[in-house]
């Protein structure tokens, strides 16, 4: 059993969680250390892991292997991860999360160290995948203290500052001209619309589900219309996901659910949502009515959300990763966010250097990428998982040791 180094006349001892029982036993301590935690992000509340774990990663057949560090029986390191055949990674509902390790921000870097001598000593794990670590998280720091080890995709996340500005004029006056002009300009030809189009925040758990399945059913057909794979993101699972998310956020004022309609009440013309803690708006997603396109429907309901957060007081807004151009238009600064891939064994080396350095580039050739789209959508699934490229990628694999 591995052990970090005393401190404060105390040394935690390491187990692993491995059954449900023993994962919603946590859930007390979970939730106080997250609570005593200057940063914590959204996603490390209980509540949302449990959900993950509950609607998505239970049905996929993966395993717990939760991380615990303990003091006279009591939490105080928690590392949420699962085992995935012969992988170990974060639990996580699939989509974009930020990952970290729960702990106490005065907790030292020697109990982070001796987390890791357990996680990459996991038996049969040949890979340990750590996607979404924020540059600002506990993780951060191990890992890069790990780095001689580490695989590494470099992205970011794009931010608004809100706290920088005095009023929702004083952010707007420091927007990109164009951008400021376009808005503008789609305004008024919202307003030429019969009776324009208004925004309205859901009141009620009844509104936001209502809302969000109109959501989910827009975005699929975008997705479709583009090409885009909508297995994981439109799942009975993933919708579970975010329903039972839905719920805990509203029960705790952390949830916005926001829509543009028609004039009349007629038409819905954009859905947008993301969760509320700690000051900080996590903004998730936003799908439009395409009879609306012409006006920009998503952007403007964007302007919504954004004078809420205002309102409301919030210091950020959180786009979460992925370099879309809007993000960059609407942000004052950014974060960067990476993914780590960490081989624990020989196949797990050849794994990684062929899913990322081989693979991975050849698949985003965009010759290659058009003949795989012309695919019927089953067999691309299947070669997806069977040759484990990650098409998603948009920066170049780092590779353990390069000091880059």
């Amino acid at each position: 059993m591995a052990q970090a180094e005393p401190r404060a006349g105390w040394t935690p001892t390491f187990d692993v969680v491995r059954d449900e029982a023993g994962l919603l036993a946590l859930a007390p301590w979970w939730q106080a250390l997250v609570n005593g935690m200057a940063d914590a992000q959204l996603h490390q509340r209980f509540d949302w892991q449990w959900q993950a774990w509950d609607s998505t990663v239970r049905a996929l057949g993966h395993e717990l292997r939760v991380i615990v560090g303990r003091r006279k029986g009591v939490p105080v390191l928690i590392w949420p991860l699962v085992r995935d055949g012969d992988h170990v990674s974060f639990l996580s509902c699939g989509q974009t999360e930020y990952r970290d390790i729960i702990v106490a921000d005065d907790a030292p870097d020697a109990w982070l160290d001796a987390a890791w001598r357990v996680a990459i000593g996991m038996a049969g794990a040949n890979c340990l995948i750590l996607p979404d670590v924020r540059a600002d998280a506990r993780l951060a720091g191990l890992l890069r203290r790990q780095a001689a080890h580490a695989y590494r995709v470099q992205r970011r996340t794009w931010l608004i500052d809100i706290a920088d500005f005095a009023d929702f004029d004083a952010y707007w006056a420091a927007r990109p001209k164009r951008l400021v002009a376009d808005q503008r300009r789609q305004w008024r030809r919202a307003a030429e619309l019969p009776g324009g189009v208004r925004f309205e925040a859901a009141g009620s758990t009844a509104e936001a589900e209502a809302w969000l399945d109109w959501f989910f059913t827009a975005k699929l057909a975008w997705m479709a219309r583009r090409g885009i794979s909508t297995r994981a993101f439109g799942s009975p699972e993933y919708r579970d996901f975010v329903r039972g998310t839905t719920l805990d956020a509203m029960a705790r004022d952390g949830l916005l659910v926001g829509r543009l309609v028609s004039g009349d009440g007629a038409d819905i013309v954009s859905v947008g949502f993301g969760y509320v803690m700690a000051g900080r708006f996590v903004f998730q997603s936003f799908a439009f009515n395409p009879a609306y396109q012409a006006i920009s429907p998503s952007r403007l309901l964007l302007e919504h959300l954004v004078r809420w957060c205002f309102a409301r007081g919030l210091s950020t807004l959180d786009f979460l990763p992925g370099d879309t151009a809007y993000k960059e238009q609407w942000a004052t600064g950014t974060l960067e966010v990476v993914d780590h891939l960490v081989p624990l064994s020989l196949l797990g080396r050849a794994k990684l250097a062929w899913h990322t350095l081989a693979l991975g580039p050849m698949a985003r050739h965009p010759g290659i990428r058009g003949l795989y789209q012309r695919l019927p959508a089953g067999l691309r699934e299947r070669m997806r998982g069977t040759m484990a490229a990650n098409l998603d990628y948009e920066s170049a694999v780092v590779p353990p040791g390069s000091g880059r």
